[in-house]
C-alpha cells in the first residue's frame, strides 16, 4: 500500500495513536477548506454558515457518506420545525439556542440507541458531529426563510450539502491526506493558496451563468 508505506516516514510517527489520530484529523481539515473556498469564491455556490459544511463533511467522513446525508438532513428538518414552534412564544436569542441545541442532544441520544438497538453499521460521532455548528445553522436558515424566502433557503441548504459531500471526498483521498501527514509543512502552500484565492475579485462561475444574456 503505496499509502502506508509513505505514513510510516511521518515525523509523528513515534507519538501515542490517540495523538496520531489527532494530528490526523486537524490535518484534513484544511483540505476541506480549500474546497469551501473554491466553491464559495469561485463557483458561487451559497451555503448556511462558514465552516459548517466542512465540519458536516468531516462527519461524513466518520459516519459514511449515506449515513451522514440522512442524520443532517434530519436533524435540520427537526430542529427548524421546532425552531418554528418556538416562534410564539418569543424568546431571547441565547435561551432559544441553548433550547435548540437541548433537541438535537435528546435526538440524537435516541438515534444513537436506535442504531445500537438494531445493530445498524452507522458510526455516530458525537466528538465530530458539530452540535454548534448545525444549531446555529438552524438559526440562520430559520431567517434566510423569513427574509429572503424558502426557496433561497433552500438553495442554501443544498449549497450546503454539495460543499459538505466535496470535502468528505476530498478529505478521505487517503493519498493527499497522508503526504500532509508526512509533509507538514505543505499547510504553507495550502495558506498560501488561501491567501492568493483572496486576492480574485472576478465574476463566480455562477454570475457567468446568471448574466450570460448580458455578455451576448
Amino acid at each position: 500500500n503505496p499509502a502506508s508505506d509513505l505514513a510510516s516516514l511521518s515525523p509523528f510517527i513515534g507519538l501515542s495513536p490517540s495523538v496520531q489520530d489527532t494530528i490526523k484529523g486537524l490535518l484534513v481539515l484544511p483540505i476541506g477548506l480549500l474546497v469551501l473556498v473554491f466553491i464559495r469564491l469561485f463557483v458561487g455556490i451559497p451555503t448556511i454558515g462558514t465552516f459548517m459544511p466542512v465540519l458536516i463533511g468531516l462527519a461524513f467522513l466518520e459516519m459514511g457518506m449515506g449515513a451522514g446525508i440522512i442524520l443532517f438532513l434530519s436533524v435540520i428538518l427537526i430542529g427548524l420545525g421546532f425552531r418554528y414552534s418556538l416562534g410564539p412564544i418569543r424568546l431571547l436569542l441565547v435561551p432559544r439556542l441553548a433550547a435548540i441545541f437541548i433537541l438535537l442532544v435528546v435526538l440524537l441520544i435516541f438515534i444513537s440507541y436506535g442504531i445500537d438497538r438494531f445493530g445498524l453499521p452507522v458510526q455516530l460521532g458525537l466528538s465530530v458531529l458539530p452540535l454548534v455548528i448545525i444549531t446555529m445553522s438552524i438559526e440562520r436558515l430559520f431567517v434566510a426563510i423569513e427574509e429572503v424566502g424558502a426557496k433561497e433557503a433552500g438553495f442554501q441548504l443544498a449549497g450546503s450539502l454539495v460543499c459538505a459531500i466535496l470535502s468528505c471526498f476530498a478529505m478521505s483521498w487517503s493519498m493527499l491526506t497522508t503526504t500532509l501527514y508526512v509533509f507538514p509543512e505543505l499547510l504553507l502552500a495550502l495558506l498560501g493558496i488561501n491567501l492568493l484565492a483572496g486576492r480574485y475579485m472576478g465574476f463566480r462561475l455562477s454570475e457567468y451563468l446568471r448574466f450570460r444574456s448580458v455578455g451576448r
